[in-house]
């Protein structure tokens, strides 16, 4: 996958850092737990060295269960962040399965999708459209990275995500597009309130790429089997 650029040239600022806490504890708790385990050792060493095995067994047991409560404590609690990156990858891969059913579940019915430096704004049911003719846009292979996560208030919150996507129409290479989308929590779970279309192959998008992909995903003449690709915005080709 040599034929992927990683990072989009467009400048896209960053989501908010998560609380460190929470972040070190409950999301990423290797490392704290193998420093809480490393000091335990270090404890054991040096109090074999000074004849004090038994204050050194009991500073390496601390370690040892202190590592283990972080390890327990973070498998036990799913953080918001957690939730919403979880939901996003389920969004993006029922997307590219043309599960439209399992889409719906997880928009709102007021959901936006928008395009960075596009007037236009499609709503549910064109997004719905667009899932079930999602093969229409012949990708062979896709893949996605989550670039952030971060909750801007109660029930709320934003992610955002690189995703690749191996199209004949860009000559069967790479093109990537990042996607920011924005969540709500209600009595059912999170649903996207809004999608935006942040860059596509390192670039803002053009224009009119909403409107074709509506109109490629149609059923009737103008849609399935046209031809009609991604018309004058084809994704630019990699270098």
């Amino acid at each position: 996958m040599n034929d992927f650029v990683a990072t989009p040239t467009v400048l896209l600022a960053e989501l908010p850092a998560p609380p460190a806490l929470e972040h070190w504890a409950l999301e990423q708790p290797l490392p704290l737990a193998g420093a809480l385990l490393l000091g335990g050792i270090v404890g054991f060493v040096l109090g074999m060295r000074r004849d004090q095995a038994r204050a050194g067994a009991g500073i390496l047991a601390a370690g040892i269960a202190l590592a283990a409560s972080v390890f327990g404590l973070a498998w036990m609690v799913t953080t918001p962040r957690e939730e919403i990156a979880a939901e996003t990858r389920r969004l993006i891969e029922r997307t590219a399965a043309s599960d439209d059913l399992s889409v719906g579940q997880l928009l709102s019915d007021n959901v936006v999708l928008v395009s960075s430096g596009a007037m236009a704004s499609f709503g549910k049911d064109d997004l719905l459209m667009i899932v079930r003719g999602f093969h229409e846009f012949r990708i062979s292979e896709w893949d996605q990275k989550l670039r952030g996560a971060s909750i801007d208030g109660p029930g709320t919150g934003r992610t955002e995500v690189l995703v690749r996507a191996r199209t004949e129409y860009a000559g069967g290479m790479f093109v990537p597009s990042v996607w920011q989308m924005g969540w709500r929590r209600s009595g059912e779970g999170w649903r996207v309130s809004r999608i935006e279309c942040l860059s596509i192959s390192g670039a803002r998008p053009p224009g009119s790429w909403m409107e074709n992909a509506l109109r490629m995903s149609s059923p009737g003449p103008r849609g399935r089997g046209s031809g009609m690709g991604v018309g004058e915005t084809r994704p630019q080709r990699m270098p």
